[in-house]
């Protein structure tokens, strides 16, 4: 299962382009959010553009890569994680040849318009959270509200 694999990384990294950009911001966040670890969501050139820099061994990049005008850059991304040795998760088509490749696992993404694929994307990695939480022995639901300090510090948000 990835999150024994996945679970205790340093850093995780979400990586898409068009509208998967939105789907890796929000993978970030909610990795963050609900197992408590280190991450962050980038567009593809955001991420090209010098983030790639502080991957290190210990991390592990969820590239999210359906065909579209952004796939040649998310294939950029997975050349340059390969390349420092960053396992990279990529969700692709099934019959992709490009990533594929590159990637320690992927995930087979169906035929969709890319508009659309963020509905099928998403899924995965929050199943992901969920077991990435489990394994870190958190509770994805409570946000840290549990111990008294982030309790503190939630009770002074306003949302």
């Amino acid at each position: 299962m990835w999150s024994a694999r996945y679970g205790d990384r340093r850093y995780y990294w979400f990586i898409g382009g068009g509208p998967n950009t939105a789907t890796a911001l929000e993978a970030g966040l909610k990795m963050s959010e609900a197992s408590h670890a280190p991450a962050a969501g980038f567009n593809c050139e955001q991420f090209l553009h010098g983030a790639w820099a502080a991957l290190e061994r210990e991390d592990v990049v969820f590239l999210i890569a359906p065909p579209g005008p952004s796939y040649e850059r998310c294939v950029a991304a997975a050349r340059v994680a390969k390349e420092v040795g960053t396992p990279v998760v990529a969700l692709v088509r099934e019959d992709d040849r490009e990533i594929a490749p590159l990637a320690a696992e992927t995930i087979a993404l169906p035929e969709i318009d890319e508009l659309l694929s963020p509905i099928l994307t998403i899924v995965p990695l929050q199943l992901f959270i969920y077991h990435a939480a489990v394994h870190r022995g958190v509770n994805p639901d409570l946000t840290r509200s549990d111990d008294p300090a982030y309790g503190r510090a939630r009770s002074a948000l306003s949302l």
